[in-house]
């Protein structure tokens, strides 16, 4: 369990980590994982547009912290995978 003083310190790294690095790690992750695009959409119920964008170099858009976060419990993954 997170202390609030820890749980402020990673939403601050991650807010601070350049969005191509995190987009980069969530690849990684996602291939790591073994989960899809679809797999989000149809397991979290969130707009294929919105993580297809996640994945896409042009668009600037990485998950929320919070989706982020959901992403990580889902598919069994150190959320700091995302922002090493």
């Amino acid at each position: 369990m997170f202390t609030q003083s820890e749980v402020l310190n990673l939403l601050q790294k991650y807010n601070n980590t350049p969005r191509q690095i995190i987009k980069q790690n969530l690849k990684e992750t996602r291939t790591k994982h073994k989960f899809k695009n679809m797999h989000i959409v149809n397991q979290l119920n969130f707009k294929k547009n919105k993580v297809n964008g996640w994945f896409n170099k042009s668009n600037p858009v990485v998950p929320t912290f919070e989706d982020a976060l959901i992403l990580a419990e889902t598919f069994k993954f150190d959320i700091t995978e995302l922002i090493k």
